[in-house]
């Protein structure tokens, strides 16, 4: 499986801190081989142990997570050193931030400075075969969907998609009268859903809000499968 390829699930990993060599995935190799996941997303900083790791489990990075900051007017060397690595198909998860405190949360204000950066990163990334897909979180500058579609809207690359992440829309929104709305606004740019989750023994695991209390994502799996999505499900624990 290639990283252009979608898989239907991609978790998230990360280097194992109780582990002092720093050798070991959380969620472990044999957790992801149980769950029947191949696909992984690391973050820029840690990519090259974790590629080191995920080759030797067999495992895929079909994506890269890394904060940019709008204000800057360069990607830093982290991340050029981690999209220069990626193998091409590899998708390149954005998340928005703001050094200025004059940039709160969904100011648009920061509109263009946000697509300026966004239209930088998308042209360097076309350049190694890497998609862009705009991660929206709670707290940050991009932290509701209608950012990622605000943003989107103003960069002329195609192959910028958004990301959908069901514990932050929770976190910054919530109204189940407004998903229906929320996810037709996304789905001509629609790439990914993500969900934070709860792992359990044997591959198992379930929908949490950012709190660890539970969450029904059925309605927004129903809304999904009327609407023709067929991207992969992000899992984040």
């Amino acid at each position: 499986m290639s990283p252009a390829m979608s898989p239907a699930l991609v978790c998230h990993v990360t280097l194992d801190l109780a582990d002092p060599s720093a050798s070991a995935l959380h969620p472990s190799a044999a957790w992801l081989c149980s769950a029947g996941i191949r696909a992984i997303t690391c973050d820029a900083a840690h990519m090259a142990t974790i590629k080191t790791l995920a080759d030797e489990h067999g495992l895929i990075i079909w994506g890269v997570s890394a904060q940019v900051d709008l204000r800057r007017d360069e990607p830093t060397d982290e991340l050029l050193a981690a999209m220069t690595n990626a193998a091409p198909g590899t998708h390149l998860l954005l998340q928005l931030i703001s050094n200025d405190t004059s940039d709160q949360p969904s100011a648009p204000r920061a509109n263009a400075p946000a697509a300026a950066a966004v239209t930088r990163l998308a042209t360097t990334a076309a350049r190694q075969g890497i998609a862009l897909l705009l991660d929206p979180r709670a707290g940050q500058w991009m932290q509701r969907i209608e950012d990622c579609v605000r943003v989107a809207m103003r960069v002329s690359q195609s192959q910028v998609g958004i990301i959908f992440s069901l514990g932050d829309w929770h976190q910054t929104d919530g109204d189940p009268a407004l998903l229906p709305e929320r996810l037709k606004l996304a789905m001509p740019r629609l790439k990914a859903v993500a969900l934070s989750i709860a792992m359990e023994p044997a591959g198992q695991w379930r929908p949490v809000a950012h709190d660890g209390s539970p969450v029904d994502a059925q309605p927004m799996m129903k809304l999904l499968k009327q609407l023709g999505f067929t991207g992969p499900l992000l899992l984040r624990p």
